[in-house]
């Protein structure tokens, strides 16, 4: 199995701590890991689909378990195994319950017409031995591995391996072992996943959450309610169960009608959720704080004099020769520099430049921040970035990262800079691809015309110009060149720092997400 990349592993970091953007982000990309595995144990499209949301449900509820000694992929995989398991486990017990009873049987499903002979045959396989074969001889896990991520014992694991090989080896078009592992090697190495899967996923997350938040909700408002009431009432002699009684705060309820008490219990519920909405919506708005460091500035519509705490869709104003400090708990701290306008969002850690110049820094974050530009969203890739951003009149402006990396998306297009890099960018035009500080004038030349031309001319001239401190120049353009272009950028960066074994070139021409990311960790190593 490939190393976790420290991508992935902030990621998850970034997961744990509440972080949704990041969460959705790495099961996005192991989506299809998810939904092949789930399709090749049960064979049919409905009930992978099931499968493989139940397990990003499950890997949202136990998220906090993972080890740091664990790579996320093994302990993903194994979360999957066992949801199968139990899946599995219960249509066959369905179908017992049905059989004793003599109810309808469970209708049958047929697996799916598209998948290949061999992963047909592979789902006629006990669920025991079907899981450990797809696992060990398709997955590649070792028996290592195995041994870990299921209950069974080296011996079990091998015994297991070796019916499962005996099994579709009387299958009519396989018939030798040899046979059997060319079979293996011509498997499509991954199924296509819906992004329903992901909707649904995500739908029934959201829902557990504003459970969750409801029910802290009445936990503290019942708490509140009891230390603010004197008890002074007289002790309550009828039973409990007559009489609903809350002796703590001395409150006799009399036994309302059916009707009465499901319209109040609607009532309270609305009111929990509105509460619990707000509270969702408002959580991480606290605590940030605007400090003057020189000359004048106004947040809102009060002139800053010392420090003051700064409000969700305040906007703070810095005059000529004058500089403010902008503090967000567990982000960082922003300077906000002459003739500046910088506003505060209503969303958690987020903010927008409106004109003029700011210095993010983030270098002790234990969460992410977001800054709104025009057109375009900047965050971090990964915890502890450190860059500026100048936005003039005209909506164009730059960005520099002085330490770090981050992400910046515009509509569907995302680019990655790091340490030393420019991203110019326009409101009318887009984003450029990111390019080195030290880069020669005309490499940067033919970046900044490819950002106001769109011609494909310049994506020549800046893959003939490049040399290896352009390799991330290079990477992004991937997502933004043609396919005829692609191949011609793909040889020349595979020429300045070539691409690890695991990754092919059908990979990055097909823009493969988990793939390029992995190449990506050989450019920075090479930084």
């Amino acid at each position: 199995m490939e190393v976790e990349s420290r991508y992935i592993r902030s990621l998850l970091q970034s997961a744990q701590s509440g972080n949704n953007a990041a969460l959705e982000q790495l099961f996005e990309m192991n989506l299809n890991r998810v939904y092949t595995i789930s399709h090749r144990l049960t064979g049919n499209k409905q009930d992978a689909e099931l499968l493989a949301s139940k397990t990003l449900v499950e890997a949202w509820k136990q998220i906090h378990k993972i080890r740091t000694d664990v790579p996320f992929n093994l302990w993903l995989d194994s979360l999957n195994i066992n949801q199968a398991l139990k899946h599995l486990r219960e249509i066959k017990e369905e179908k017992k319950k049905r059989r004793l009873f003599n109810k309808n049987k469970i209708e049958e499903k047929e697996p799916d017409s598209k998948i290949s002979q061999l992963d047909a045959e592979i789902c006629k396989l006990p669920k025991e031995e079907r899981s450990v074969f797809v696992l060990s001889k398709i997955e590649n896990y070792s028996a290592e591995e195995l041994f870990g991520m299921t209950a069974l014992s080296p011996n079990q694991i091998k015994d297991k391996i070796k019916s499962a090989e005996d099994f579709l080896l009387k299958a009519d078009f396989i018939q030798t072992s040899e046979m059997l592992k060319k079979k293996i090697t011509e498997l499509p190495q991954k199924f296509k996943a819906d992004k329903k899967i992901l909707k649904d996923a995500f739908t029934e997350i959201y829902e557990l959450k504003l459970i969750d938040r409801v029910e802290e909700e009445e936990e503290e408002i019942v708490d509140e309610y009891t230390e603010v009431v004197d008890v002074k009432k007289e002790p309550i002699k009828s039973k409990p169960k007559d009489l609903k009684v809350k002796r703590e705060i001395g409150i006799e309820v009399p036994s309302f009608s059916p009707e009465f008490k499901k319209k109040l219990g609607w009532t309270i519920l609305i009111i929990a959720i509105a509460v619990a909405g707000y509270i969702v919506i408002t959580s991480g708005l606290k605590g940030w704080e605007a400090s003057l460091q020189g000359g004048t500035a106004k947040l809102g519509r009060n002139q800053l004099t010392g420090s003051s705490t700064f409000a969700a869709n305040e906007i703070l104003k810095t005059e000529e020769n004058s500089v403010a400090e902008v503090t967000i708990p567990s982000v960082g701290k922003i300077t906000v520099e002459e003739q500046t306008e910088f506003k505060r969002l209503d969303q958690k850690n987020s903010a927008e430049l409106i004109k003029g110049k700011i210095k993010v820094d983030c270098s002790g974050a234990e969460e992410f921040f977001n800054l709104q530009i025009p057109e375009s969203i900047i965050s971090g890739y990964y915890l502890g970035s450190i860059y500026s951003v100048e936005l003039n009149a005209d909506k164009s402006g730059q960005v520099f990262v002085d330490n770090g990396w981050i992400t910046i998306t515009n509509n569907d297009k995302e680019i990655i800079a790091a340490t030393n890099h420019y991203v110019d960018f326009n409101a009318t035009f887009g984003l450029s691809v990111p390019y080195n500080k030290n880069a020669a004038t005309d490499f940067a030349d033919a970046v900044k015309e490819f950002l106001y031309t769109k011609s494909e001319l310049y994506v020549e001239r800046i893959v003939s110009l490049a040399e290896k401190r352009d390799a991330l120049t290079l990477w992004n353009l991937f997502n933004i060149v043609s396919p005829s272009k692609r191949l011609l950028v793909y040889s020349t960066l595979n020429s300045l720092i070539p691409h690890p074994p695991s990754v092919t070139n059908d990979d990055v021409l097909n823009l493969d997400k988990l793939k390029l990311q992995i190449w990506l960790e050989e450019i920075e190593w090479n930084f």
